[in-house]
This record gives C-alpha cells, sequence and structure tokens, in this order.
C-alpha cells in the first residue's frame, strides 16, 4: 500500500511540475512569466490597440509574442526595483493607489448593477411595453435641404419652385447636412413624433410631394420635402434587443447614482 501511495504521489508532483511548465512563457535573470501575466500585459496594450482586443497570447506570431514578454518582463523589472527603493512606501504613491482602487471598484461595481437590471425577460418586457406606445403613431418620409442663412433658404426655394424635380440636386449640391445631402436629402421614414414641432407644422400643411417655405431650426435654415406617411413600424426584436439591454444598464447606474445622492444628505460649503 505504501508504495502504490509513493506512486501516486510521484505521478502527482509529476503532473504539477508539467502544468507549471507549461504555464511558464518566459524566464529570465531574476525571474519567470506566466501565461497570465503575458496575457495581462497583451490585454494592457489592448486598451490603445483595438485591433489586439480580445486576442490571446498564444494566437500571436512568435515575433509578437517576444514584444508581449519583453513588456512584461520589463514591467516585472521596474516594479521590483521602485520596491527597493521603497518608492511604494511614498504618501503620492499610496494616495494613487487608492484613486485607482476605487476606479476599479467603482466601475466593478456599475457593471454588476448593469448586469444584474438586464434578463432576458426585462428585456422582451421593454420591448413589448414600446411597442405598444407605438400605437397609433405615424412614420413620416422626408427630404430636406440645411443652409446657414435665411437669403440662401429663400434662393434654393425660388429654384425648387420652377423647378420642384430639382429637390435632390439642390440638397447635393447646397445641404449642410453632408450624411443626408449624399442621398438627396432623403431622411427616410422617421417617427413623426420625433420631430422638431417647426417641421411638424410644416408638414401638417403639405400634401404628398410638396415642398414648405424655409423654416428656420435653431441657427440653421430648412425646406422641407413631404414625400410619404404610414403607421409606425417597430423594428423587430432581435434587431433591437441589443439597445434595449443597453438602455436598461444606463438607467440602472443612473437610478443607483440619484437615490444614493438623495438618501447622502449632502451639505456643500461653498466658501470654505
Amino acid at each position: 500500500m505504501n508504495k502504490i501511495i509513493s506512486i501516486l504521489s510521484l505521478l502527482l508532483l509529476i503532473s504539477c511540475i508539467n502544468n507549471k511548465s507549461q504555464n511558464i512563457v518566459s524566464e529570465y535573470n531574476g525571474g519567470q512569466i506566466t501565461l497570465d501575466e503575458a496575457q495581462t500585459a497583451l490585454n494592457k496594450i489592448a486598451l490603445n490597440n483595438q485591433n489586439l482586443t480580445g486576442i490571446q497570447f498564444n494566437d500571436l506570431t512568435s515575433e509578437q509574442k517576444q514584444v508581449i514578454v519583453k513588456e512584461a518582463i520589463i514591467n516585472e523589472i521596474a516594479m521590483s526595483e521602485a520596491k527597493k527603493r521603497k518608492l511604494n512606501k511614498s504618501e503620492e504613491y499610496q494616495k494613487s493607489l487608492r484613486i485607482f482602487e476605487n476606479e476599479v471598484l467603482t466601475k466593478k461595481l456599475y457593471s454588476d448593477i448593469a448586469e444584474t437590471a438586464v434578463t432576458d425577460a426585462k428585456i422582451r418586457q421593454q420591448y413589448n411595453q414600446l411597442v405598444k406606445e407605438l400605437e397609433g403613431k405615424k412614420d413620416v418620409q422626408l427630404s430636406y435641404i440645411s443652409v446657414a442663412t435665411k437669403a440662401n433658404a429663400n434662393k434654393i426655394k425660388n429654384i425648387l419652385r420652377k423647378y420642384p424635380t430639382a429637390f435632390a440636386s439642390q440638397a447635393k449640391k447646397k445641404s449642410l447636412d453632408k450624411e443626408s445631402a449624399k442621398n438627396g436629402g432623403d431622411l427616410g421614414f422617421v417617427l413623426k413624433d420625433q420631430l422638431q414641432p417647426e417641421i411638424i407644422a410644416a408638414l401638417d400643411g403639405l400634401k404628398q410631394n410638396q415642398i414648405s417655405q424655409p423654416i428656420q431650426i435653431n441657427d440653421k435654415w430648412v425646406i422641407i420635402k413631404y414625400v410619404d406617411e404610414r403607421d409606425t413600424q417597430p423594428a423587430e426584436f432581435e434587431q433591437v434587443k441589443e439597445l434595449i439591454a443597453e438602455s436598461l444598464s444606463q438607467e440602472a447606474i443612473k437610478d443607483f447614482i440619484a437615490q444614493n445622492l438623495a438618501d447622502a444628505n449632502i451639505s456643500i460649503y461653498l466658501n470654505s
């Protein structure tokens, strides 16, 4: 029995040694770098290089692995040297450490709040509520031209009065909204309730394919072409579920902040 136990112990020891050696990706004078440490170094570099986001260390080329390993080694050497100089005992370091800890824990808390707030059932419930709110609403299809001054808007309106079919070409040439200008000013179908009140008022006085008078919206002047109208068509659930999840997450975090600020009974002494 003792012999069997000794053999099992030896096999276990060999297994542990093999596992450890497989986890070590580099050795240097004074230490070694594990796979986890190499991956951490890679993740830190990925924060400033989106092309590396989600990449695993073992997926890198040999040259790339060397770069990452050297980065991990110099970090270890620098940290060791800093401790030798007792820089980690300085007040400045301790203050920075507290700030870093606060930031990390706050981010993890918000992440936990967000994850807790989002479930498949809550996403579906929110979607159904949004669909219900859209019942009886209208989508309108319109095109528009945006310019800086009323004088420019009047010039374009005079051209369109003579040549109504020139709306798209005028939008491409003169509209300040370059994105919609590419499509001749066409915005496609949009929820009518989400438009500015001035545009809604102008649309209500137009027939299909009619063009509005110049309308001032904030510091711009716009000319609207009413194209079509239909009952609002909600997006499919799969198209918007991620947006709903993000909205629920952000709402939960905002609620947490607002509730805790309200409960904190804050006094601020501005003159101190």
